[in-house]
């Protein structure tokens, strides 16, 4: 399973975050969010062929916190 768990999304904003984007936007007065990550998403085939961990991942990034 190669689809993007909730620690990959976290490490790409700490990147960001390290990167000072996130401040420097804030102060140049410039939108963070909404903000594009990628999200590696299981294909058609493995929806399929491996129902219930999609069903698993989806609801482990449903937990996220807004």
């Amino acid at each position: 399973m190669s689809w993007t768990s909730r620690g990959e999304l976290r490490a790409q904003l700490q990147r960001i975050w390290d990167r000072g984007k996130l401040l420097a936007e804030t102060v140049n007065g410039e939108s963070s969010f909404p903000r594009r990550l990628t999200l590696k998403v299981p294909t058609a085939a493995q929806m399929v062929d491996d129902f219930d961990a999609v069903r698993a991942w989806i609801a482990d990034l449903r937990a996220l916190p807004n």
